[in-house]
């Protein structure tokens, strides 16, 4: 299934399935380009939930965050549910 359509279906179906994090300045700005490494290393994000919590935040790939301090993120039991249907 394409990830923007599940993204957008879970945004739509479970909206308290999102949650807004703060992320401190420093850390933000040296991920910055590395949204995959923020998810995945700072915030323990599963591998196969990064590109949901990436299109979630409205970005294209990894590589287009842009330091942002203030992100979205799915709670991750529910998009297990709707990558594992």
């Amino acid at each position: 299934m394409d990830i923007q359509f599940i993204t957008n279906t879970i945004v739509k179906n479970k909206p308290n399935a999102v949650i807004s994090k703060n992320i401190d300045i420093t850390t933000a700005s040296s991920y910055r380009g590395d949204m995959e490494g923020l998810l995945v290393k700072k915030l323990n994000i599963p591998y196969n939930q990064v590109n949901y919590n990436i299109a979630l935040n409205g970005f294209n790939s990894s590589s287009d965050y842009n330091g942002e301090t203030n992100i979205l993120l799915f709670d991750s039991g529910t998009v297990t549910n709707y990558i594992n249907v």
